[in-house]
């Protein structure tokens, strides 16, 4: 769909279509994507295996406050 994608494997791959990392490469990465000012929902994957409900809330305790204002309509 118009996409490049240099290199090959996994890790390439992953690196072009998923943001991870610390909240200000995700950030940045994510800033720079067009599609994000259109976007309706938004989703993370906080742990590749099933966790407990109470570290799945951690993770949205440390992911929100550092993500969610760089995406919100009303920030500047």
């Amino acid at each position: 769909a118009g996409h490049t994608i240099e290199g090959d494997g996994v890790p390439t791959i992953c690196n072009s279509w998923m943001p991870v990392g610390d909240p200000e490469h995700v950030i940045a990465s994510t800033a720079q994507d067009s599609v994000l000012a259109r976007a309706t929902d938004i989703s993370f994957q906080v742990h590749s295996v099933e966790p407990s409900h109470r570290d799945t809330l951690r993770s949205i305790e440390l992911i929100a406050p550092a993500y969610c204002p760089h995406i919100s309509k009303e920030s500047p």
